[in-house]
């Protein structure tokens, strides 16, 4: 039996030591200097998922002993009857219903799982890795697993292994980072422009130029490139916009609004970080100096991003060896 355990530490928990929230929480600044959160387990990653939403905010520690996912208040951890949960917050996603689910795509000696916050009980689908990209869909969880798409319960097959994963209007969309398909949907593939640009590691789709229709950027961090699909995306080519970006895995994350962009490189200026709020990001060929970067060698900001609102959330798991970090500032 998988069971699901919230183990309560109350929002007011929060404080500066961190509290049984194993978290550290910087000042409520409110304004450009962000608000941040450190985690209290050397090599454990927070922010290497992240999942924000109306009900609240989510970072991913997958490499801890067994992982976890941790909130302003409460952690989420696995019961397996004794069997540990590896790499659980590998994978984030949270519905508009504020149902949250998280992946342990190393679980079951690779097999992977996932778990649902509106289900009692765990079953770990076949398939490598199962819930190393989740994403909801309505009141659909879509989970990738190797070369399998899974929508809900049911299994698709891919032509290759899937990367990043996003919602077009209903239907899915598949990054294809290691073959020679960049991406996957509604039965249309598309080349990849470059031999290992690894387009496709992430995605995410919004109606970025404003013009009615859903769009989709096609990260492609082996060339520090992000690929820019106006929609209908079936009528473009992956080389007809594209963002040129500076180097260090930029567009290794994705997060997208209304003409806004946010574009993550963990290992930009030489492993600090960075991450990139574009406006308008359709009408841009090369980006400019980032948002915000990493403070320390070896932090890794840019790891994760979302985007909820007017605010920005950054993770950077290499902080504090390996702790990690989640920023959250207003763009």
């Amino acid at each position: 039996m998988w069971t699901f355990l919230w183990l309560l530490g109350g929002c007011a928990g929060l404080g500066p030591d961190g509290g049984e929230t194993g978290w550290t929480s910087g000042s409520d600044s409110g304004g450009s200097v962000p608000d941040s959160w450190i985690g209290s387990e050397p090599g454990a990653g927070l922010g290497a998922s992240l999942a924000v939403g109306s009900p609240g905010a989510w970072a991913g520690a997958p490499w801890g002993e067994d992982g976890a996912v941790w909130s302003l208040g409460a952690t989420l951890e696995l019961d397996l009857d004794g069997t540990t949960a590896v790499s659980l917050g590998v994978g984030l996603a949270l519905s508009d219903a504020g149902v949250l689910a998280a992946g342990a795509p190393l679980s079951g000696s690779g097999a992977g799982a996932v778990a649902r916050g509106d289900r009692a009980d765990l079953e770990s689908l076949d398939g490598g890795a199962h819930g190393a990209r989740l994403l909801w869909s309505g009141e659909g969880l879509w989970a990738l697993a190797g070369a399998t798409l899974w929508e809900d319960d049911t299994p698709r097959t891919l032509p290759e292994r899937g990367g990043g994963l996003a919602d077009v209007d209903g239907l899915a969309a598949v990054g294809l980072p290691r073959g020679p398909d960049a991406l996957w949907h509604d039965g249309q593939t598309w080349l990849r422009t470059q031999d290992q640009d690894q387009a496709g590691y992430a995605l995410c789709a919004a109606d970025l130029d404003g013009d009615g229709t859903v769009d989709l950027a096609v990260g492609a961090p082996g060339t520090s490139q992000v690929h820019l699909l106006l929609g209908p995306i079936q009528d473009h080519e992956l080389d007809q916009h594209v963002l040129e970006g500076p180097g260090g895995r930029f567009g290794h994350a994705l997060a997208c609004d209304t003409g806004v962009l946010v574009v993550g490189a963990p290992r930009a200026y030489e492993g600090h970080g960075a991450v990139w709020v574009l406006a308008s990001p359709f009408a841009l060929e090369t980006v400019g100096e980032p948002t915000l970067s990493g403070e320390v060698l070896g932090d890794q900001l840019g790891a994760a991003v979302a985007l909820f609102d007017d605010q920005v959330w950054a993770g950077a798991p290499g902080v504090d060896a390996g702790a990690g970090q989640v920023l959250r500032f207003n763009r």
